[in-house]
């Protein structure tokens, strides 16, 4: 071996020699021809086919979302999701196995509702919480239409309150319906 950067100094042996016609000065270029424009059939868009689908397009949606996405979404804060969890009990999203949160689609549209009222309509926590509540409530309220009688497992309630009833029992009575429960604790003693 020689001293170093002696490899790069050595000229390159030429192993070949060219032909005479590889030699030969290049053609000079030929007069620029007329091209003539060609009109494009372009399809109007109702004929156009249908795009193929790709993978993205046949994924399944997502049934949870991590707080990133979901802030991503919203456009609220990790950590102002973190608090709103402390002060509304309806939103407690799951948390996985790591114990990251995973929130739902009903999750997301609880968050989305209470910013609507704390930043769009200007309520407080407190007000927004009593809000909250008697949207759940009326939500959850039977309708108002009885349901069909025509099902025997279907009990109708009464419409209106019953009267409180009366006692018809004489004090010998209960005296003796005491006496027999009493009786009946013992033998299961």
């Amino acid at each position: 071996m020689g001293t170093q950067g002696e490899f790069f100094e050595r000229p390159e042996p030429i192993l070949f020699e060219p032909a005479a016609d590889e030699l030969a000065p290049p053609l000079p270029p030929k007069k620029a021809e007329t091209l003539e424009t060609v009109p494009l059939e372009v399809t109007p868009p109702e004929k156009a086919p249908a795009p193929r689908k790709t993978m993205k397009d046949l994924s399944i949606p997502k049934l949870y979302y991590s707080i990133s996405e979901v802030s991503r979404l919203t456009g609220i804060e990790p950590y102002v999701l973190r608090y709103w969890e402390t002060e509304f009990d309806d939103l407690s999203p799951q948390k996985n196995r790591a114990g990251n949160r995973i929130y739902s689609n009903k999750d997301i549209k609880l968050i989305l509702r209470i910013k609507e009222l704390l930043r769009e309509q200007r309520y407080t926590i407190e007000g927004a919480k009593v809000i909250l509540l008697t949207e759940r409530f009326s939500d959850s309220r039977p309708p108002e239409e009885p349901a069909s009688t025509n099902d025997p497992a279907q009990i109708p309630l009464p419409t209106e309150k019953p009267a409180a009833p009366q006692a018809s029992l004489t004090i010998e009575e209960l005296r003796t319906m005491r006496a027999a429960l009493l009786e009946l604790r013992n033998i299961l003693k």
